[in-house]
């Protein structure tokens, strides 16, 4: 490590985030090519006495943001499935309400349809004559006689 421009105090104001952008160029470098300075960088990060409040500005807000961004797609997430799920069953619901409405219109037809009545006499008749069931109303009126 150079000692003409990096200390201890240089270390711990990168990991404040305290530092021009080319100073912080500068350690970074210098980290990539020297294992004494990577591990000196390590050292302190996970030294004790750095808490949560040491933590750079940007790192804060990268924090924020990831932790924003998770929240926003857990909530899409969730929103998506409660439409689509709504959806199904509002499908559902309005296919079995047709499927009533249709089966209470064939029994209401079937019950107010013009009911044939037909007589059947089941006395013995002479083998000549043929069997023409009787047809009330007008249903009679339309038969034709046999030939």
């Amino acid at each position: 490590m150079n000692r003409n421009w990096a200390d201890i105090e240089v270390l711990e104001e990168y990991l404040d985030g305290k530092l021009d952008s080319k100073t912080m160029n500068k350690v970074e470098r210098e980290a990539l090519e020297d294992p004494f300075v990577a591990e000196a960088l390590a050292g302190l990060s996970m030294s004790p006495k750095r808490s949560l409040q040491s933590i750079s500005l940007l790192q804060k807000q990268l924090n924020a943001r990831m932790v924003e961004q998770e929240t926003t797609k857990r909530t899409a997430i969730i929103t998506w499935q409660r439409l689509s799920i709504a959806a199904a069953a509002a499908v559902l619901f309005i296919a079995i309400s047709v499927m009533f409405w249709m089966r209470e219109q064939n029994k209401h037809e079937l019950n107010h349809k013009p009911v044939k009545k037909v007589e059947v006499n089941l006395a013995p008749k002479p083998a000549n004559v043929p069997v023409q069931p009787k047809l009330k109303d007008s249903a009679a009126k339309k038969q034709k006689p046999l030939k």
